[in-house]
């Protein structure tokens, strides 16, 4: 293969990668069925019966299944027209037909033929439907953390290529999500019988981990012998399991002591009260740098950060007459900066038009904060109050929208029921926790109440709790059709036994069985998705700043 041009454009390099997408899919079947040869130690008899079948079908289906890959591959690099590759974040959904139990819905202008269309074309989605999800998040996790060096290389070189200096969005056209997605599409070339298709993927992904290391390495020595030069590293691929989706923040007041080895006493302040006077300079330092840290954090979108910017000078001259501004993470004003920051949660991303309308009701707020002359908590509790009362109308029109396909559920073995019913806990609320008196002790120094720890994935009881309780309007991250979702829940059957999302990003539905849940969240795959708290992780930074 002739070496890659520098200037060439992305097309070219993605073309020239998927030309060898044969060679490296022969070899990762060449060794699952070496593997499967020499024989699996440990497994039950069943396992290894369904092993010895699986080998069998697989010997005289490898050819088929390298051009399976092959095909499955090019369509999902090139968005299924062969103009160029998909430069998104992540696989688009329903892309290529290889895990659909998604259901396009009609815009909110539609009207009731559109909803009719919408009822007559939807389908539950039960636990074996939700099961290739599961395989593909399995395998795209081998390839994270196999390939986590390389992958971080190909990035920033992808990115080098189309003249993204600042590594603003993953280029890579060999994303992971997509050659695991692939491999799901070849492993339909199985027999349909005694899970043939979960047990290849099981035992393909680290082979297939392991060869699209060497693809990635390659392509970036090209890339390097071409003369391009790596763009600036600004995004860390982080290996999917535990570690992500991060959940919101349900600490307890005893977890916020310690940080990184750092602990935190329970009172700061060597005598209760210095620090309490209206314009102590280093109590304002102390929120300015609260502030910045905010503003510093890479993964608050540019509509958020600015009306974050425009309520600094508000919260200065609030902690003027307010000293317990820095008590308590559950202050009104950093439960409004939470409640703003959320917003890109459950908004299509920009230039939507919602996104653009509900933007700039926050932009309306912060601008009668900035206006007023009292500045106390109730003025936040109020703006508080106008975001959830927003919220809630786009629910109500999401509802409505999809008021056809929830009756249609209703009539297929369900009972009727009432849909739509707002959560008390939904919008800004946030996690309690409990939170005593703190005194602010000396400039760079944070009361424990507004640390935050490094988030983990919750337990396995904590998930079973949430999808026990999970009721109308609650927020979820799921992975779906090979990709992790947004989806906010519309309907919940009376005996839990059907549950209606709506993605908060598209026009886009899933009316998931329990059991499908069930699967998705014992497999990290259905996580709960909560406000996050802005100044916690602000704390937390200041905290570890000043413990080096």
């Amino acid at each position: 293969m002739p070496p890659p041009n520098a200037s060439m454009p992305l097309t070219e390099f993605a073309e020239q990668e998927l030309r060898q997408s044969p060679r490296w899919i022969t070899k990762v079947l060449d060794d699952v069925v070496q593997q499967l040869s020499q024989g699996l130690p440990g497994e039950s008899s069943a396992e290894r019966a369904q092993l010895a079948d699986l080998l069998m079908a697989l010997r005289p289906l490898r050819l088929r299944m390298v051009g399976a890959y092959e095909a499955a591959l090019r369509r999902l690099v090139t968005g299924d027209g062969g103009t160029g590759p998909a430069t998104g974040g992540d696989a688009g959904q329903g892309s290529g037909g290889l895990s659909s139990p998604a259901l396009q819905l009609a815009p909110l202008s539609g009207g009731r033929g559109a909803a009719d269309g919408l009822a007559a074309g939807l389908s539950l989605v039960d636990e074996q439907a939700v099961s290739s999800d599961v395989q593909i998040a399995f395998c795209v996790a081998r390839i994270k953390d196999v390939a986590e060096f390389e992958l971080r290389e190909i990035t920033a070189f992808s990115s080098a290529l189309v003249g993204d200096l600042q590594v603003s969005a993953d280029h890579n056209p060999l994303k992971p999500d997509l050659c695991a997605r692939a491999l799901w599409a070849a492993a339909q070339c199985l027999p349909d019988r005694g899970g043939l298709r979960g047990a290849f993927m099981k035992q393909a992904a680290l082979p297939l981990a392991q060869e699209m290391r060497k693809v990635y390495a390659a392509a970036c020595g090209r890339l390097e012998d071409a003369g391009l030069q790596p763009a600036v590293y600004k995004t860390v691929v982080v290996p999917t399991g535990a570690r992500i989706p991060r959940p919101g923040d349900t600490l307890s007041g005893d977890a916020f002591r310690s940080v990184e080895g750092h602990t935190v006493p329970d009172r700061l302040d060597p005598v209760p009260g210095t620090f309490r006077t209206s314009n102590d300079a280093e109590y304002l330092a102390l929120l300015g740098q609260v502030f910045d840290h905010i503003l510093s954090d890479r993964t608050l979108p540019g509509d958020v950060k600015f009306a974050v910017s425009r309520l600094q000078p508000s919260a200065q001259r609030l902690a003027s007459h307010d000293p317990t501004l820095l008590d308590s993470h559950e202050h009104p004003l950093w439960l409004l900066l939470d409640a703003i920051a959320w917003q890109p949660e459950i908004l299509p991303d920009p230039p939507h038009p919602q996104r653009s309308a509900a933007m700039q009701v926050v932009q309306t707020l912060v601008t009668h904060i900035g206006t007023s002359t009292r500045q106390e908590a109730p003025l936040y509790r109020w703006a508080i109050d106008r975001l959830r009362q927003a919220e809630r109308e786009r629910f109500d029109q999401v509802v409505q929208r999809m008021a056809e396909a929830v009756q249609a559920l209703k009539g297929t073995d369900f009972h009727a029921t009432e849909a739509g019913r707002w959560s008390s806990t939904q919008a800004s609320s946030q996690a309690s926790t409990q939170a005593s008196a703190l005194d602010t002790g000396q400039l760079g120094t944070v009361p424990s109440q507004l640390l935050d720890l490094p988030g983990s994935q919750p337990s396995a009881q904590v998930t079973s709790r949430w999808l026990a309780s999970v009721m109308p309007a609650d927020v979820a991250r799921i992975y779906l059709d090979g990709a992790w979702v947004n989806v906010q829940l519309v309907w919940v059957h009376p005996e839990r036994e059907c549950f209606l999302w709506a993605d908060c990003r598209c026009e886009s539905a899933w009316s998931l069985r329990a059991k499908a849940l069930t699967v998705l969240q014992a497999e990290g795959l259905a996580l709960p998705l909560q406000p996050r708290s802005l100044v916690k992780a602000a704390a937390r930074l200041i905290v570890g700043r000043k413990s080096r």
